[in-house]
């Protein structure tokens, strides 16, 4: 009987850790992504592995959060309707322009010959402008412009011994966001 009151509470905790689908809805749907690619989220990602609208709003936040890296598995569970196997090319190649990019700047290797399809992310911009050679080198700084914003990008070597890619973005010459990829 003892052993049944300790499973029973076991899948209790359990069931009382894993995040409602109805609150990662409401929260994809309030624009909070930071939430929905969060670690809480991510590490119950194989429990509902299999519902395509949690696969593709939890790829979504993640590419909205910069968080790219993520959008490995939404990739590849993505296949079920022409919509969500579009959202799977969008995340693909956001992840793939942001792996290229950062081969290209960190070991020195020409990617100028390659052409991908141009989404909205920074990255894409960024990307397209760099294999396109359209920027202006200052010093270790690449400084790329679109109609809107100047970006300025370099590496930088953290503390933990990784390179990462950091992109800042100006606006009128004031910084709005920057961003770091590795």
């Amino acid at each position: 009987m003892m052993r049944f009151f300790t499973l029973l509470t076991l899948f209790s905790l359990y069931s009382y850790a894993i995040i409602p689908i109805e609150t990662i809805k409401t929260w994809y749907e309030n624009g909070e992504y930071s939430k929905v690619c969060s670690q809480e989220v991510t590490t119950i990602y194989e429990h509902y592995h299999d519902n395509e609208e949690f696969v593709n709003m939890y790829g979504h936040s993640c590419v909205e959060t910069d968080m790219i890296s993520r959008t490995v598995n939404p990739i590849n569970k993505l296949i079920r309707s022409p919509q969500t196997r579009a959202n799977s090319v969008y995340f693909a190649t956001v992840l793939y322009q942001k792996k290229l990019l950062y081969h290209a700047l960190v070991d020195n290797v020409d990617i100028s010959y390659v052409r991908l399809p141009r989404t909205k992310h920074i990255l894409s911009t960024i990307f397209d402008l760099y294999v396109t050679q359209n920027y202006e080198k200052n010093g270790d700084e690449l400084i790329f412009k679109d109609e809107e914003f100047t970006y300025r990008v370099n590496v930088v070597k953290s503390n933990d011994d990784f390179y990462k890619l950091i992109i800042k973005t100006f606006q009128e010459d004031k910084l709005i966001k920057t961003r770091a990829f590795w």
